[in-house]
């Protein structure tokens, strides 16, 4: 069974041990994205987001497994999360993981498409939510989400700085701008810092 990984984010950088065969390809599906969800420790880190994400062009893996059951348990274990929140689709069976079809149906279409194209059996996604307002009580916008990082302490915002600067520079979203323009650094997309 041939099995895609996508990824958008920390997973290039940042494996932590997630099982991949050769290197990460950077002709993955168009998906919308943004900083959209703000994790426990504050950062504002990148999901799948049909109503606030961009169009970006994603980066895939193969994984070494055979069985999609396999390559969800490796996802889940790198991303520390429930199984629930790893998206899949199945090829053959045309089945998609329930929660990932909850949260973005339109981006789970463009992955059935691209799987076709390319001639995958199954791919596998981290399919968490936004989770902004929930977090701060206050919609997301660029502006909303600088000022969400400026009010972080040092050593917390250091981090979250880390991973925007981290992200592959074609992951141009409205936040990330905001935070490049918010410190000043409008000549270098990968690097940010925030003056308050």
């Amino acid at each position: 069974m041939s099995i895609a990984i996508l990824a958008w984010g920390s997973l290039i950088w940042n494996p932590r041990g997630l099982p991949i065969s050769g290197k990460w390809q950077q002709d993955g599906p168009v998906l919308p994205i943004e900083f959209s969800r703000i994790s426990d420790n504050g950062r504002l880190t990148l999901v799948i987001d049909e109503r606030y994400g961009v169009d970006v062009s994603t980066c895939y893996a193969l994984s070494p497994r055979s069985t999609l059951g396999e390559a969800v348990a490796d996802l889940q274990e790198r991303e520390g999360c429930p199984a629930e929140n790893i998206g899949f689709v199945e090829m053959a069976t045309r089945r998609v993981s329930p929660r990932a079809a909850e949260r973005h149906p339109a981006t789970c279409e463009r992955i059935k498409t691209w799987a076709a194209e390319k001639g995958f059996d199954a791919v596998v996604w981290t399919a968490l939510g936004r989770r902004f307002k929930d977090r701060i009580n206050v919609p997301l916008s660029p502006a909303a989400a600088v000022r969400s990082l400026q009010g972080l302490p040092a050593p917390q915002q250091e981090s979250a700085l880390e991973y925007i600067r981290n992200a592959p520079p074609e992951v141009l979203t409205p936040v990330r701008t905001a935070a490049i323009f918010a410190g000043g650094l409008h000549d270098q997309p990968n690097v940010v810092r925030l003056t308050p």
